[in-house]
């Protein structure tokens, strides 16, 4: 075993993702640093296959952000100098190996942006966290402008890996410098203080002027011969670069294209002021290494092995399944925290969710090989067969016939509507079905909740009296509903826990499912998981093939097992650190209470966050019983996660079909910061809704918050969104 699979291995038992790195620090693979994996399998196969690589770093998935300090350091002392001069936390930190330069890696918890370039206090770099990567430390790599010179090994100057400080507001408001007058006329303005010598970015420096000279319109040849002179001026380049390089940037150059002018309005008068176009809208990042060394992580490491699928559609169906079948058989003393959960998976078509769901289910619905235990999921109707003190659950849907309120008072012998009425007027009670008994565990799953939802969109009564029921039975075991839209009629009391995991597609949600959530309080209630991201197809394990699926899943299933037959006699209640109590609470506390949210946005983020400490300590491999501070710091991140899913996913306010559209196109133009009419009208169906889809248009460049400019090509016209102040 090579030191640098050590490397990558300690990495890897920490939730910190690697990938192999080649010494001229070019990316191994097809990939790149997006294949970064923490399973230890697939880790091994990479180092078996190139042993001399070193361990790259991803820092995106690991839910870290890297401050690289390249420039403006002579040593340790005037490391720590300048740190704590800027009020920045210690915390891990790793040297380059580029010598004789003093070049770190800062490590912080908490995954932002990139930012290509910043200067600080006389220092600069870059921040590399949702698409970068860094070498860990113990890499060997090759240095120099051209990777040819051999530098030394990557060390750990301070900290311990693994133990990062929270990002701290200065590094997020990192930012690239902006242009001053110059000390030199030659050179009007720049972020550099000249001359500029090898150890301060002079390459930098050049970019900055040859850039101006190309958003001028400049050419080549005009661009080549700016940079040669200003590389032999000593008075701006100290350390001058050899003409050959020099040529190639200009080269490189002068390939982007020339940008047009800026949009200006001008509103009441002649004065016009230029608008600030935001950038691209940052989609949540999950924090998959949250759920390391639980059974749902290593459930999500197994199906989403070698494949495109998204870690956090396998995790989360799989802990949803598993505190249905647990039900209340786990607390921790706390009312409301339970294992079960309303999720929702948001994805694009063939991105995964449905593959990762069918994996949960087949987890739970396979017999054992040699009968060691049953199946613990029931796919079709029936009795509820499980104890109201034991395990298990049941998939269900009511007939497509009957609606949900209807099923509670289906028997043996259905019975019409006016029987039903009969029954209340004289006996003031209702017979419940056989399906119905007390505290029996039901999830709805995938497209038998989109049915579901369907029905409780409707705008009649028996939609009225689900949305009721489901958003009651969330809370708590009980709930009251009404068999007949008559008031006078008394509601039935109904006893059940229940679950449900809803499959759908980012334009579905936002513009027909997303605003009822809001209006009915069950928007609050979802634990709402995306991705967008458009996956490149491969060939995926078919699990029903049981030599198969007992390979890749017998250890877990024995484990997972094992623990839930426990529970059938045996109730489990977790404790609680101090610790772990009081950093809940806090949170929970600071969470925002004003004006600036929907009244739904942050409603039972609290209850999110406990259910999901519960289910970690409770998941933990080897199991738990206490819920520690590492179970805080995790639920925490998980919130946090899903606090920006609500605000990215949620509605604008309207439940018309003009308003949903509404909402879809204010969505795709804000995500996207700048998109062509043509894109646009394909991403949110236009040409189906053309009145719409203008009216939306127009709504939203009156109120100021996009404006059309003109696009690369002839006639094209680009809707760009507008930052608000």
């Amino acid at each position: 075993m090579s030191s640098f699979l050590d490397i990558a291995l300690s990495h890897a038992a920490l939730g910190l993702y690697v990938f192999p790195v080649a010494k001229n620090k070019s990316t191994l693979g097809g990939h790149g640093h997006k294949d970064a994996s923490i399973d230890p399998v697939r880790i091994r196969s990479w180092w078996a296959e190139t042993p001399s690589a070193n361990p790259g770093f991803s820092p995106g998935p690991s839910d870290v952000a890297v401050v690289d300090l390249d420039h403006g350091l002579t040593d340790m002392a005037s490391f720590i100098a300048w740190r704590d001069r800027n009020g920045i936390p210690a915390t891990y930190t790793v040297r380059s190996g580029s010598r004789p330069e003093f070049k770190v890696h800062m490590y912080f918890r908490g995954a932002i942006d990139d930012i290509g370039k910043w200067v600080l206090d006389g220092c600069s770099g870059q921040v590399k966290s949702l698409g970068g990567y860094v070498l860990a430390a113990g890499s060997e790599a090759l240095h120099g402008e051209k990777h040819d010179k051999p530098g030394a090994p990557y060390e750990a100057i301070d900290g311990t890996l693994g133990v990062f400080a929270p990002t701290p507001d200065v590094v997020r408001q990192l930012r690239k410098p902006a242009t001053a007058p110059s000390n030199n006329s030659k050179v009007p303005k720049t972020a550099w203080s000249l001359p500029v010598h090898e150890t301060e970015n002079r390459t930098g420096f050049l970019l900055e002027q040859t850039g101006a000279m190309r958003n001028l319109g400049c050419g080549k040849d005009a661009i080549f011969a700016r940079m040669i002179e200003l590389n032999a001026d000593p008075e701006i380049i100290a350390d001058p670069v050899d003409d050959a390089r020099l040529e190639r940037t200009a080269v490189n150059c002068a390939k982007f294209p020339v940008p047009g002018p800026v949009p200006v309005v001008t509103i009441g008068g002649p004065k016009a002021e230029p608008l600030e176009i935001a950038e691209k809208h940052p989609r949540p990042v999950f924090p998959d290494a949250a759920w390391t060394a639980t059974i749902f992580g290593e459930f999500a490491e197994i199906v989403c092995r070698g494949n495109f699928i998204r870690k956090r559609l396998a995790s989360e169906s799989f802990r949803a399944i598993t505190g249905a079948i647990a039900g209340d058989q786990v607390t921790c003393g706390i009312a409301g925290v339970r294992m079960r959960e309303y999720l929702t998976l948001i994805a694009n078509p063939q991105a995964g969710k449905s593959y990762g769901l069918d994996c949960a289910v087949t987890f739970y619905t396979t017999p054992s090989a040699r009968n060691l235990f049953e199946p613990m999921l029931m796919l079709h109707g029936g009795h509820n067969r499980y104890r109201t003190s034991g395990i298990g659950a049941q998939r269900f849907l009511p007939g497509s016939s009957n609606s949900f309120v209807d099923e509670l008072t289906r028997d043996s012998k259905p019975k019409t509507k006016k029987q039903i009425k009969k029954e209340i007027t004289e006996t003031d009670a209702v017979e419940l079905g056989p399906l119905w008994k007390p505290t029996a565990r039901l999830i709805t799953i995938q497209g038998e909740a989109m049915a579901l939802f369907a029905r409780l969109c409707s705008p009649d009564w028996t939609g009225q009296a689900l949305s009721a029921l489901v958003t009651d039975l969330y809370d708590s075991l009980d709930a009251e509903v009404a068999v007949t839209k008559e008031r006078a009629a008394p509601k039935i009391p109904v006893q059940m826990q229940y679950s449900m995991v809803l499959c759908t597609q980012p334009q579905i949600w936002r513009k027909y499912m997303a605003a009822h959530m809001m209006d009915s309080g069950l928007f609050g209630r979802f634990y709402i998981v995306g991705s967008e991201y458009k996956p490149t197809k491969v060939l995926l394990p078919d699990y029903s093939d049981a030599k198969l699926f007992q390979e890749h899943f017998g250890a877990l299933r024995r484990d997972v097992f094992a623990r839930l037959d426990y529970l059938r006699d045996h109730p489990l209640r977790l404790t609680i650190a101090p610790a772990a109590r009081q950093r809940l609470t806090d949170w929970e506390n600071a969470l925002p209470d004003t004006d600036e949210l929907d009244r739904d946005l942050s409603s039972r983020m609290g209850l999110h966050a406990w259910r999901a400490a519960m289910a970690r300590a409770w998941g933990a491999m080897p199991q738990r019983t206490e819920i520690t501070v590492e179970d805080a710091d995790a639920a925490i991140r998980l919130s946090e996660y899903q606090v920006k899913m609500r605000q990215y996913y949620a509605p604008t306010p309207g439940d018309s079909p003009k308003w949903r559209h509404l909402n879809a196109v204010k969505a795709a133009i804000e995500q996207a910061g700048q998109i062509t009419v043509r894109d646009l009208r394909r991403k949110v169906n236009g040409d189906h809704f053309p009145e719409d889809f203008d009216w939306a248009l127009a709504y939203l460049e009156k109120r100021g918050l996009i404006v059309s400019i003109p696009g690369k090509r002839k006639n094209q016209t680009v809707y760009a969104w507008v930052r608000q102040p």
